[in-house]
């Protein structure tokens, strides 16, 4: 896996481990496939890294008490995949990220909205 100078985005501060402004997470899913998120505005960024192609993989938004928000479900291709998920419908909060692809879920991590 490579990601080459990603992780050194000044504008980004962290507090306990979680990401404030343009929130940014690393998920390792497994060992062939790595996510990298950041929201800029009312967007959240990804670029998945795969070594497989699947036709399921997701990211799932929750609220703090477990509710499912928002699920994106997309394909992806072996390699680098880039996509935008849409937060507009999201208030300023705390909520709760995971990722899944094909049944194997990241840890879950906070996610920080403010508006």
């Amino acid at each position: 896996m490579h990601f080459h100078n990603l992780f050194n985005n000044n504008f980004c501060c962290t507090i306990d481990g979680v990401y404030i402004g343009s929130v940014l997470f690393n998920i390792i899913l497994r060992n062939d496939c790595r996510l990298l998120t950041y929201i800029n505005s009312n967007v959240l960024n990804c670029m998945l890294e795969s070594d497989i192609a699947s036709d399921n993989f997701s990211i799932s938004i929750y609220s703090m008490n477990g509710e499912l928000l928002l699920k994106d479900k997309r394909k992806v291709e072996r390699g680098i995949n880039d996509f935008s998920i849409d937060l507009n419908q999201l208030l300023s909060g705390v909520y709760l990220i995971q990722a899944e692809i094909d049944g194997i879920c990241s840890k879950v991590d906070k996610l920080i909205i403010l508006k």
